[in-house]
């Protein structure tokens, strides 16, 4: 019985599941020596007995270090000072302490622990961690860490230097689509202990096809004592009240930090990027690439394996769609296979999936060599074409494919063609 084109997208992508998530790499190399893997695991292991003598507080000479006076000629406390727990003059801000987690102190036997107190907004959704809070109020999100994983030998560098190796994750592009027309700083050193970076970004919603303009302003600090402190603000223009700017005004006194927030300036330069056609940049975490205007990635089609976009976010309604897939095939599986070993393995798969198609070497993409595997199958809609692209990197096997009713006017063929062509690949 004939199928629909729906029915047919459906059937065609679990077929090639089927067949991408057997033996692919395995049959390739069942004649090669199989290589070393390579397997680094590394997790932190929380001493639960350590968690509670922490509870209990630090040794009775770090408590009466502690309970210093507020020095600041204002009587509002500032970041890294002690025995402020008690100030009630902000009426925005109110404080929370965290600390990091317990160590045995080799000289005096003892498990002990640093502490930080934290003013921050009178939230009722802050989230507290042992060495973290985060939450958000009146269109302001912060996230504040005590002593944050940054690098194994981060004592060797500056505070901007770490700041910046920080802002290499926070911004990866691979990572950050949804952060439109990203500008960044580079960090800069605000004194000897103090390093900032400033952003601003165009927040897109993919619920409602709607932007948020924000400004967001990290900075890294070292507080002395062993302890360090890891800032994150960010002003969505949203969200924002008449009372956000008294807000700021408390958090700039209490950081001691200029937070640069303009709310006019940001929806202008919204208002000029959309005017600018904006772009539309997806990623599936290893490649990153742009498909037309008005295309979306569609859940309903897609699932845990297989990444699928269409216009509209919508494959059936428009009668074709892209789809990404990878397998990690064991480490440097592919090193040394020829281009006709691929096609050859490429045919095996298509004639164990019951697909009649026509193989052939595509040639050098971003991602490594090709195979293109191209189907055609008739359904009551038409005629549904199908191009499989099978790319062979040393150690993964990624599959893209384009599918499409015959005669639609867009033309997801020449669209993967040119994602092969200057799609941008993760580098590790």
């Amino acid at each position: 019985m004939k199928k629909s084109f729906k029915v047919c997208m459906l059937a065609l992508c679990m077929c090639m599941a089927l067949i991408f998530s057997g033996c692919a790499a395995k049959q390739i190399m069942k004649n090669q020596q199989e290589e070393e893997k390579v397997d680094v695991t590394a997790q932190e292991t929380e001493d639960p007995e350590n968690d509670v003598e922490a509870e209990g507080g630090t040794d009775a000479e770090t408590q009466e270090e502690e309970q210093q006076d507020v020095s600041d000629p204002s009587g509002a406390p500032v970041l890294g000072q002690k025995g402020i727990e008690d100030y009630e003059g902000y009426e925005y801000l109110y404080c929370e302490k965290i600390r990091t987690q317990s160590e045995k102190n080799e000289e005096s036997g003892k498990m002990e622990s640093s502490e930080l107190s934290v003013f921050i907004p009178q939230t009722d959704h802050a989230y507290v961690n042992t060495n973290s809070v985060r939450g958000n109020y009146l269109g302001v999100s912060f996230d504040i860490e005590l002593n944050p994983t940054i690098r194994y030998n981060k004592d060797d560098y500056l505070p901007e230097e770490n700041l910046d190796y920080l802002m290499e994750s926070e911004f990866n592009p691979f990572y950050s689509t949804e952060r439109k027309g990203a500008v960044v700083s580079e960090a800069k050193a605000v004194d000897d202990n103090t390093a900032l970076v400033e952003a601003e970004y165009f927040q897109f919603n993919t619920y409602d096809d709607s932007y948020s303009p924000v400004y967001a302003l990290y900075f890294l600090r070292d507080l002395g004592e062993g302890r360090t402190v890891y800032v994150e603000f960010s002003i969505d223009g949203n969200t924002t009240t008449g009372k956000t700017p008294m807000l700021l005004d408390e958090m700039k006194q209490f950081y001691d930090i200029d937070i640069a927030w303009n709310k006019e300036e940001m929806d202008k330069k919204l208002e000029d990027y959309l005017a600018s056609g904006g772009d539309n940049t997806f990623s599936t975490g290893y490649l990153l690439f742009e498909l037309p205007e008005g295309w979306k990635e569609d859940y309903d089609t897609g699932d845990y394996s297989t990444t699928v976009y269409a216009p509209g976010g919508d494959a059936a309604r428009a009668n074709c769609m892209i789809t990404f897939a990878d397998e990690y095939a064991g480490y440097e599986a592919f090193k040394g296979v020829t281009s006709d070993e691929m096609v050859e393995a490429v045919k095996t798969y298509m004639d164990e999936g019951e697909m009649s198609s026509d193989v052939s070497y595509y040639g050098e993409t971003c991602l490594g060599p090709a195979v293109c595997s191209i189907v055609e199958e008739k359904t009551t809609d038409g005629k549904v074409i199908a191009h499989f692209y099978w790319i062979f990197s040393d150690s993964y096997l990624y599959r893209i494919t384009a599918i499409a009713l015959d005669g639609v006017e867009e033309n997801p063929f020449l669209i993967v063609e040119g994602i092969l062509e200057n799609g941008q690949v993760q580098s590790y």
